[in-house]
């Protein structure tokens, strides 16, 4: 409990970011609240809290010819096939802010990045 902003708490099962709970962006009772019900249920992990870390990416407007720039904090998902890697997936917000990464839950845009 003392260590809330320097932590995450993150359900097992979930989607749309709507299960994780970050510690610095929680009040203490919230967060004291989430603690006790991931203990109950014994279904969550505590991860260290990561400042992220952002990449200059070079963006297309709809209806604009010319790229803009910005720092975006990506979200990097490995690619595998077969078993092997294939890749890499990003996703962030086009607008440069960070946060819970999610088209589904409504709290990003629908950018991604696939390097491969």
């Amino acid at each position: 409990m003392a260590h809330r902003e320097s932590l995450v708490l993150k359900a097992s099962v979930g989607m749309s970011g709507k299960q994780v709970v970050i510690g610095r962006e929680t009040e203490q009772a919230q967060w004291e609240t989430a603690v006790a019900a991931a203990a109950e249920a014994g279904t969550s992990v505590v991860q260290e809290y990561v400042d992220p870390q952002t990449y200059r990416l070079a963006m297309c407007a709809d209806g604009v010819d010319e790229p803009y720039e910005v720092d975006v904090a990506p979200v990097l998902g490995p690619l595998l096939f077969g078993g092997r890697p294939a890749g890499v997936y990003a996703r962030f917000y086009g607008d440069g802010t960070s946060g819970i990464v999610s088209v589904f839950g409504g709290s990003s845009s629908d950018n991604c990045v696939v390097a491969v």
